[in-house]
């Protein structure tokens, strides 16, 4: 081996080591996303507004299967709801049902917050939060952090559904659209945790 390509060669590991080691994290990192607690009885259901009409479909199937007793649904307009059971579910069927409507909520965190002031004053004990996959960890981080003081039991559940986007097992991170949205979770988990889970230093 000459001197030239010994030196590309040596010059190359450093470069093969760190796309080795992207490999390797990348599907860890949108794995790491995704939490799929196994459904179980719970007093209620909390759907999550946004997304399609998946987060509903799960819950209605959680209640038809009667391990929850009701399903609280939160968004930013009640009237989202019924576009959903117009357009995107068209099978989900709210008549004769338990279900609440709370409206008003912006973010994952108005969502956490109003679901807690409902469920301390029903007397709700134990919550299953149905989201889409990628959404999971930071549904789990914020609603873990608000009910903190709660005594209130809080599992996450997945709609199973990853809509366009390809799940943790596919090669994700060769599709744009699913990088883009993996890594803008990721930064919003960053996020909770900075600002929610790191110890506050109060300024003189």
């Amino acid at each position: 081996m000459n001197r030239i390509t010994w030196k590309i060669f040596t010059l190359g590991l450093p470069v093969i080591f760190t796309l080795v080691l992207l490999v390797s994290i990348f599907p860890g990192t949108a794995k790491w996303l995704v939490i799929d607690s196994r459904p179980q009885d719970a007093d209620i259901a909390i759907v999550m507004g946004g997304g399609g009409g998946s987060r509903l479909r799960q819950a209605l199937s959680l209640y038809d299967k009667k391990l929850v007793d009701e399903l609280l649904l939160v968004d930013f307009k009640e009237s989202y709801w019924g576009h959903i059971t117009r357009y995107l579910c068209p099978d989900c069927k709210l008549a004769d049902k338990k279900i609440t409507i709370l409206s008003g909520s912006s973010s994952t965190m108005t969502d956490a917050e109003f679901s807690l002031e409902y469920c301390k004053k029903h007397g709700i004990k134990k919550v299953l939060v149905v989201t889409d996959p990628y959404h999971t960890r930071r549904s789990a981080l914020t609603f873990s952090w608000v009910f903190r003081e709660s005594n209130i039991e809080v599992f996450v559940v997945s709609s199973g559904d990853y809509g366009r986007y390809l799940p943790p097992e596919g090669n994700w991170w060769l599709d744009f659209a699913t990088l883009k949205n993996v890594w803008l979770e990721l930064g919003k988990c960053f996020a909770v945790l900075f600002t929610q889970y790191l110890p506050r230093f109060d300024t003189p």
